[in-house]
């Protein structure tokens, strides 16, 4: 079951490392998405879904950042 765990939280790190690294590439061109910071992801027991937490600079664009990461 460990083994298991270990390799959802790596798969995690994983996917918050390409993630963040795509936001910060600058290939969007919503600035709402210039803003954010990937804090974590928890992935669901068979790896199929994935929750991304995020934070922004300014609380005021935290909804309008959520909807641009959604699109």
């Amino acid at each position: 079951m460990k083994k298991n765990n270990n390799r959802q939280v790596r798969m995690a790190d994983s996917i918050r490392d390409i993630v963040a690294s795509y936001l910060v590439s600058g290939k969007f061109s919503d600035p709402a998405l210039e803003q954010v910071t990937i804090t974590r992801v928890k992935l669901t027991g068979d790896l199929q879904m994935a929750s991304i937490y995020f934070r922004v600079f300014d609380e005021s664009l935290k909804t309008k950042t959520q909807r641009a990461l959604e699109r």
